[in-house]
């Protein structure tokens, strides 16, 4: 009685506001506490992201090669490099899946022949762009390893890619993923998730191993199962230190556009 009589009383309240200022009804109190208690009541499915492993990845790597060869088609061939090229930089540097595409030409440029020919081969990635919970454009450089002790094979596309985009279309600037025809429009992470969806399920035709039991086909996405992956990987297998250097974007987020408390060994 006591919760239905507040209710009466706000709505009167409500209605006596001039339509101007009238809040939605959404924003009033009382819907925030039905709100509350309907999830306290029903409770709240969570649908995560399938996680990615290695050796899903690697496999991957293997239908889409075959693919890449089969085919004569250079636009075909660009959609296969540019796809295994974004999940590879999504997996190896534990990214969210909106965040692949803010990977700059010029920076992968600027380092490549420096890294490759480093005693320690690796790729330096360079992302730039706006980020989640800071302001205005930033740079992250993240490093991965040419071929990691999983087998997965990070150079050997991305240097397909690169090869295309500066050898072939004569390209310096911009960004890596960028919109058929449209070197100066960045790509977006729904261009490629439908493909590795599809991928994703071809896989799961021909290598069922692979899979749990529980799997879920569709809650496979660029958006977080690359980075669920990578976390799940590394678990046990690379130091917490690494682990932490390597996905501190929480960190970063929390500093609101500030420098991040991270560690001295982080920093």
């Amino acid at each position: 009685a006591g919760v239905r009589d507040e209710v009466e009383d706000e709505n009167k309240r409500w209605d006596t506001l001039p339509s101007v200022t009238r809040p939605a009804p959404t924003s009033l109190p009382w819907f925030k506490r039905f709100m509350k208690g309907l999830k306290l009541r029903t409770g709240q499915e969570r649908r995560q992201n399938e996680a990615l492993t290695s050796d899903m990845l690697n496999a991957l790597d293997e239908l889409v090669e075959r693919r890449w060869r089969e085919t004569t088609d250079e636009k075909e061939r660009e959609r296969l490099e540019e796809l295994m090229s974004y999940i590879v930089i999504g997996f190896c540097c534990g990214l969210r899946g909106e965040e692949v595409p803010m990977v700059a030409l010029n920076a992968l440029i600027y380092f490549w022949d420096e890294t490759r020919d480093s005693s320690e081969p690796h790729i330096m990635i360079g992302l730039w762009g706006r980020f989640k919970g800071e302001e205005g454009h930033r740079w992250h450089c993240l490093p991965i390893s040419d071929k990691t002790r999983s087998g997965i094979r990070a150079r050997a596309w991305i240097g397909q890619l690169y090869h295309r985009r500066v050898k072939i279309q004569g390209r310096e600037t911009g960004y890596l993923f960028c919109k058929p025809g449209k070197p100066n429009a960045r790509a977006k992470l729904s261009d490629y998730d439908s493909d590795f969806v599809e991928l994703m399920q071809e896989l799961h035709r021909q290598r069922p191993e692979l899979f749990s039991k529980g799997t879920v086909m569709d809650y496979f996405s660029l958006k977080r199962s690359l980075r669920r992956g990578a976390i799940l990987e590394t678990t046990g297998r690379v130091s917490e230190t690494t682990i932490n250097a390597i996905n501190r974007w929480r960190k970063k987020e929390f500093a609101k556009g500030l420098i991040p408390n991270l560690c001295m060994r982080q920093t």
